[in-house]
């Protein structure tokens, strides 16, 4: 038995700790290396949290500079994205900051 959200109740949910704790659990209870999400549901928080008990973080799919630019700056560890070219420069621009 499955259910379906919208892009907007998975967003609320991994706004609540007690819900982004609950992912943490089932993440490690399924031996998952990490968690793979919409690029705009992404936290420092979460981030943070995942990476704290050992797991990745990985967003989909960016297009645009801000977009990336904001991934970015939350230490996300793999970034999906159509515009290699420039989420590579941006990333080069970060580091030399």
């Amino acid at each position: 038995t499955g259910c379906a959200l919208s892009k907007e109740q998975e967003g609320q949910l991994l706004q609540q700790e007690d819900c982004v704790q609950a992912v943490v659990a089932l993440l490690r209870s399924l031996g998952a290396k990490g968690l793979n999400l919409r690029h705009a549901h992404a936290t420092k928080a979460l981030v943070d949290r995942l990476h704290e008990n050992g797991l990745l973080c990985s967003v989909w799919t960016l297009k645009e500079a801000q977009a990336i630019d904001r991934v970015l700056h939350l230490s996300v560890d793999n970034i999906t994205t159509t515009t290699v070219a420039l989420a590579m420069e941006r990333r080069n621009q970060q580091s030399e900051a």
